[in-house]
């Protein structure tokens, strides 16, 4: 059930596919504050706990890479603010999704720990970046794209929240409507209930021709490196669709 994946979810995001952005509640917030640098650390005294948060999805990501799309990825920490424009990070760690390659729509759809309970009148921030990788696959580099910070009081129960980000980057035409999908998620089933049940369908695929070949007792149609759908197989996946 969602507590025990709850439960397992450490330091690192965790890739968990849920049906939460289609939950009936969905909340559109217009109004952020976007802090215009990268935060620094200023000590505040924070209540170990949890806050469970699944980053969803973003759209509209702005290309940042010369040769093709930006790859994302979105780090997620507490912060308050010090003036009109400045933020201080108070939380001790910074909580990472994974990075989405090559694409302007990034679906993330994973459940972070950020392993702390912000005190009152703080900010949930989640800077987006595009990253770089060295010829190891290693983080070389990151860039940023832009951020939300959202007061935590907003977040009171499991409605997803669709923000406008604060774009920061440094590109030669702004975009525009570049969204965030987020949502807290409580293990507390007296502030939210998760679905009991979920549906899903095993599909196998439409007849190919080596399904056809097998039944025919074909043995040159055994021989192919690939064997495509047969006009049968064809058929029956259009029948499906419809």
């Amino acid at each position: 059930g969602l507590q025990k994946e709850l439960q397992k979810v450490g330091s690192d995001a965790v890739g968990i596919v849920t049906d939460a952005a289609h939950r009936t509640k969905h909340k559109i917030q217009q109004t952020f504050y976007g802090g215009d640098v990268e935060d620094d650390y200023c000590a505040t005294e924070t209540t170990p706990g949890d806050f469970f948060l699944q980053i969803i999805e973003a759209k509209n990501v702005p290309q940042c890479d010369v040769l093709s799309l930006s790859d994302p990825f979105v780090d997620c920490y507490f912060s308050k603010r010090v003036d009109s424009q400045k933020f201080c990070r108070i939380s001790k760690a910074i909580f990472r999704t994974t990075v989405k390659m090559d694409t302007d729509h990034p679906i993330w759809n994973e459940i972070i720990n950020l392993k702390c309970v912000p005190p009152a009148e703080s900010y949930l921030t989640l800077c987006m970046y595009d990253s770089d990788f060295d010829e190891h696959d290693a983080l070389k580099s990151k860039s940023i794209i832009g951020r939300v910070d959202i007061p935590v009081d907003q977040l009171t129960d499991d409605a997803v929240h669709t923000a406008n980000v604060h774009v920061l980057a440094k590109l030669k035409t702004q975009p525009e409507n570049v969204l965030l999908s987020f949502r807290r998620m409580y293990a507390d089933s007296q502030l939210a209930s998760p679905p009991k049940e979920k549906t899903f369908f095993l599909i196998r695929h439409g007849e190919s021709k080596w399904n056809k070949a097998e039944h025919d007792k074909n043995i040159k149609e055994f021989l192919a490196f690939d064997h495509p759908l047969s006009d049968e197989g064809f058929r029956q996946a259009d029948e499906l669709r419809a």
